[in-house]
Formats: structure tokens, sequence, C-alpha cells
């Protein structure tokens, strides 16, 4: 049986699904808008940060740093879960 990639998870796909999302949408903010600007800044970080913290997660064997990632995860997802809100 062939050995399934990391890309080929679930989770890692919804992660790079929600950082394209991101990534259209700090696109269509109105770049002369400054506080938007900083909030896509902002935005872009956290998206990158959820996804490489996911891709490197498989390879840390601690659990400690496992559950810290997740920590790191889960505040990332919240940010962005209120950035999202405050756009409205």
């Amino acid at each position: 049986m062939p050995k399934k990639r990391k890309e080929d998870s679930p989770i890692i796909q919804k992660a790079d699904s929600i950082f394209k999302q991101v990534e259209a949408l700090v696109n269509a903010i109105p770049e002369e808008d400054d506080f938007l600007q900083s909030q896509a800044g902002l935005m872009m970080s956290d998206s990158m940060m959820i996804c490489s913290k996911l891709a490197g997660e498989s390879s840390v064997g601690l659990y400690s740093i496992r559950m810290q990632n997740a920590a790191i995860i889960r505040q990332c997802a919240m940010d962005l879960y209120v950035f999202v809100g405050g756009l409205r």
C-alpha cells in the first residue's frame, strides 16, 4: 500500500483552502485604506502560520511541542475569525 503524503491530509487541504481564501480577500482590499491593509497583513500572517505549523507537525515527536503548535493554530484561527467579523 502506498504511503500517504502530507499534502493528502484533509486538515492540510483545509489549511491550504483557508490560505487561498484569505489571499483572495486580501487582494480585494483597497490599497489606499491603511487600516484594512494592516489587518490584511495580520490575516495573511495568521493563515501562513496555520499552514506552517500543520506542515511541521508530523515531524515533531514530543507531545508538549505538538500541543504548543495546536494552541498556536487555535489562536491564529480565532484571530482570523475575529478579523473577518471586523471586516463586516
